[in-house]
């Protein structure tokens, strides 16, 4: 069984148990009801709390790239420098990209999980993603 079989089982289950609590049990029509909604909801409610713990957590699912230096770039504000990456990476091996933050005009270099600010020729660490996701200073 699969975890997304339980978004066809959750409900008829729902729907079973709020009718034996109504016969069965002689609950009353509207304790039956939220029986069978919280049975046959509870899978639908536990994805949504997943989603909320992988946002909180981990970052969210776009967290490709650290926030900048300056404060003002968030991760999809960089811009992609396709010139300068092509340049960096002969052969069409691509190790490394290369984006710029558009508020501050930084140039940054990502290479594994490690992020790099670029100046002149001198490759600085940033920041490093640790096994969790999350973007942390490089020691």
């Amino acid at each position: 069984m699969q975890i997304d079989d339980s978004l066809l089982i959750a409900p008829p289950i729902g729907i079973a148990a709020g009718l034996a609590a109504y016969f069965v049990f002689g609950t009353s029509v509207s304790t039956s009801v939220l029986i069978a909604s919280a049975i046959g909801l509870s899978p639908f409610a536990l994805m949504a709390l997943f989603v909320v713990v992988v946002i909180v957590v981990f970052g969210g699912f776009n967290n490709d790239r650290p926030p900048c230096s300056c404060g003002q770039c968030k991760s999809n504000d960089y811009k992609y420098e396709d010139i300068l990456t092509r340049e960096r990476n002969p052969k069409q091996q691509i190790s490394e990209w290369c984006y710029r933050c558009p508020k501050c005009n930084r140039l940054w270099i990502a290479r594994d999980n490690i992020y790099y600010e670029l100046n002149g020729d001198c490759l600085t660490a940033y920041r490093k993603r640790n096994r969790w996701g999350r973007w942390v200073g490089v020691q």
